[in-house]
């Protein structure tokens, strides 16, 4: 299955169990690099399209601490 953008969170879903599938067969192996290639290709697929996804749907606040806040008005900064 070859999918070019996560359309659901259905879609979403299963490629995040594929990629937990990678993960546990890494796992298994002992260690990540001693994946084939194709599945360490696979996981940085699966992983820009979970990352576009997420930052669509599941943006991470960002914080600015008051210090920064405070630096950046001083500088007439936005």
């Amino acid at each position: 299955m070859t999918i070019k953008k996560i359309t659901t969170e259905t879609e979403y879903r299963s490629i995040c169990a594929m990629m937990d599938d990678i993960i546990a067969k890494g796992t298994a192996l002992g260690d990540m690099e001693a994946l084939p290639q194709t599945d360490k290709d696979e996981y940085m697929r699966l992983s820009l399209l979970v990352r576009k996804w997420e930052d669509i749907h599941y943006p991470t606040p960002i914080i600015v601490s008051p210090l920064v806040k405070e630096r950046m008005s001083a500088l007439n900064l936005k």
